[in-house]
């Protein structure tokens, strides 16, 4: 019996930093979260921007003036996300 419960307990204690991101659209606020039942928690990942250089054009439209990288870990996951904010 202690073998089960001991994983169980184990687990329970490291689930605080465990997160689900519920709203993966950009723009995502306390209230839009709130809003879908989920408990808002700001992310603690950094960002950093990447000014476009002087390439080639993007052959699928027009180039973004910027795109934001960031990334943060969600439990023992590493969550990257790369794209242009807003969008």
């Amino acid at each position: 019996m202690l073998v089960i419960l001991l994983p169980l307990l184990f687990g329970l204690i490291q689930a605080d930093d465990v997160r689900m991101d519920c709203h993966p659209e950009p723009d995502a606020d306390k209230t839009k979260c709130e809003k879908r039942g989920c408990i808002w928690g700001p992310s603690a990942s950094v960002e950093a921007a990447l000014e476009k250089n002087n390439g080639p054009a993007n052959p699928w439209g027009e180039d973004f003036k910027k795109i934001t990288i960031s990334s943060n870990y969600i439990g023992k996951t590493l969550n990257v996300k790369i794209g242009v904010k807003g969008r």
